[in-house]
């Protein structure tokens, strides 16, 4: 199937379409997937909403940086808890 291929959908009296079987196949758009509904200024464009799911492991590529973050995010916790310790009252 061509990328870029047109299909025309018909508006119905309560303002509603109908996704051609192909796009929902392709982009997996099931009964309660979200879409984005983007204005232009001159069109709209319909973009799927990923499921949660496969947004699973997205991250990998940043894995080391994130890990190290969340080192120095907890090194920083702990110095702060032994100064608040450390205060007299």
């Amino acid at each position: 199937m061509d990328s870029k291929e047109t299909y025309v959908v018909s508006v119905t009296e309560r303002y509603m379409i109908t996704i051609p079987s192909q796009l929902r196949r392709k982009y997996k758009i099931k009964k309660g997937s979200k879409l984005i509904l983007k204005d232009t200024g001159n069109e709209i464009i319909i973009v799927p909403v990923k499921p949660f799911e496969e947004l699973f492991g997205i991250d990998k590529q940043y894995q080391d940086k994130l890990i190290e973050a969340i080192k120095e995010l907890d090194r920083e916790h702990r110095e702060e808890a032994e100064k608040s310790e450390n205060i007299c009252y």
